[in-house]
């Protein structure tokens, strides 16, 4: 619709621009022809040829010769029949303020039947002044010529009228801009029809961009748009796609949370309930044993909730990059780890250097790879821990010599209640390595893993040593391991 009315007001402005433009060149050039009827005139009257005067002054010059007429009858007679009128003119020659002498060669104005402009006529010529002017009659629009004719001696005065149809001379430019005004209109009417062809094509993709997301719901995001052409159309509709495809993971991952935390938490309920309904309440040693595994399971329900808020928290984005002191970071892990009886904590190596990540974050990670190596390696064997920087990354990891993680369920241990055994020997909500992964991938890292059954099992926690999407160059601080604005709150 813009587009049409831009292109209607441009039609109009051009053609009325030209129309005004050719008005004007028109109607100038009817005053030059009066300006010549003047010189014709004057050269008649005085037998010389014309002296031009300039144009559009209304008066003329006199030359300096002896006139050649004695009468003013004659000299208008004269006037008159040898000055013609051209096509839409007329011509009178008036004494006395009276019409006396018409062309003998049939002129398209009858200037004698419109008394009035002979009457403004004879009294231009009673000033004694050539006239220019327009005026109405009944012809309709006039430019007229009004020439005094005296002659010195003799009485009375006399006058030559000229009258030139305006609108005769510029009814060709009408009829040209009638002609162009329908052309405008077909014009406009072209563009309407086509701008509706091509808005309908290209709009068709976006009705059907529409109508398939219309038919998108929570319940089933199955449902992609069919991509079309390669350009910023088919573009978008992939970019919609994604957005489906990462909603459709997300819907799903929260459904397997809601099963998950459903299973898990009825599991202890169930217990609890069971053991509640066969209770004797006049055993007092009974109760007491309903009591303490009443316990066991609420604070394993309080365990899992905590869990559940822990892995919420991390997923959530906004760490508090600092640059991290990698022996600082091992020396608080080993003083909470030094807590867990029952092993020997061993030091393989520690590199000299900083990492920009969040401190409270990475340390929980490790530190949550260290309980579980706790957990399921056998009492009394020796954990390996190490802080390494390799190439432009760091590597934090934690070795065991326990049962290790069969091949078949180590993708499934990073999983929401993923376990390497279905059984419950070890404690835990089934969560800490979920929690490891997703402190790893909001760093831009991962966790790696590498086990042998029997053998032990070695977890690696990988991030980059410049932050999350950074190179060296783009880390916190100024190199040299003075943190920047943000890591300023606590040195690591």
């Amino acid at each position: 619709m813009a587009m049409l009315i831009v292109t209607a007001l441009g039609l109009a402005v051009a053609g009325t621009t030209v129309y005004l433009l050719q008005r004007e060149r028109i109607l100038a050039q009817v005053d030059a022809e009066l300006h010549i009827r003047v010189e014709s005139v004057r050269a008649v009257i005085e037998g010389v040829q014309p002296t031009p005067s300039s144009p559009g002054t209304g008066t003329v010059t006199p030359s300096e010769t002896e006139p050649r007429f004695s009468d003013v009858d004659e000299a208008v007679r004269q006037a008159v029949q040898q000055v013609q009128p051209d096509n839409f003119e007329g011509a009178l020659g008036i004494v006395d303020g009276v019409a006396r002498y018409a062309p003998g060669i049939g002129a398209a104005l009858a200037l004698a039947d419109d008394p009035a402009l002979v009457a403004l006529a004879g009294g231009v010529a009673e000033r004694g002044v050539v006239a220019i002017g327009t005026t109405e009659s009944s012809f309709g629009t006039l430019r007229y010529l009004v020439v005094p004719i005296t002659i010195d001696g003799a009485e009375g005065t006399g006058a030559y009228l000229a009258a030139v149809d305006l609108e005769a001379e510029l009814a060709d430019l009408g009829e040209t801009m009638r002609s162009y005004t329908w052309v405008s209109l077909f014009v406009v009417v072209a563009v309407l029809v086509v701008g509706l062809i091509v808005a309908g094509r290209v709009l068709r993709p976006l009705r059907l961009l529409q109508e398939s997301a219309s038919r998108i719901t929570a319940s089933d995001l199955s449902e992609r748009i069919p991509v079309g052409a390669r350009d910023d159309l088919g573009e978008l509709t992939r970019t919609v796609n994604g957005m489906i495809e990462r909603l459709e993971d997300s819907f799903h991952a929260r459904r397997r949370l809601l099963d998950d935390v459903r299973h898990e938490l009825k599991t202890p309920i169930t217990i609890v309930r069971g053991n509640i309904e066969v209770l004797d309440p006049a055993d007092p040693s009974e109760v007491a044993e309903v009591m303490e595994l009443a316990t066991e399971e609420l604070d394993r329900m309080a365990l899992l909730i905590d869990d559940i808020a822990l892995l919420a928290d991390v997923e959530s984005p906004g760490l508090t990059l600092t640059e991290v002191s990698l022996p600082v970071l091992t020396e608080r892990l080993l003083s909470r780890v030094q807590a867990y009886a029952g092993h020997r904590w061993e030091l393989a190596r520690v590199d000299e250097g900083v990492v920009v990540a969040d401190g409270q974050r990475i340390l929980q990670a490790w530190l949550q790879l260290a309980d579980n190596a706790a957990k399921y390696a056998p009492e009394g064997t020796t954990i390996t821990l190490s802080a390494r920087i390799v190439g432009d990354r760091a590597e934090l990891s934690v070795s065991d010599r326990g049962p290790g993680v069969p091949r078949e369920a180590r993708e499934r241990i990073f999983e929401r209640f993923g376990r390497a055994h279905a059984g419950r020997g070890v404690d835990g909500s089934g969560l800490g390595l979920a929690i490891v992964q997703a402190i790893a991938v909001q760093h831009g890292g991962a966790v790696l893993l590498d086990s042998a059954e029997g053998l032990g099992s070695t977890f690696l926690i990988v991030i980059p040593v410049a932050g999350p999407g950074g190179t060296a160059g783009e880390a916190e601080g100024d190199g040299t391991g003075h943190p920047g604005p943000e890591g300023s709150a606590e040195r690591w």
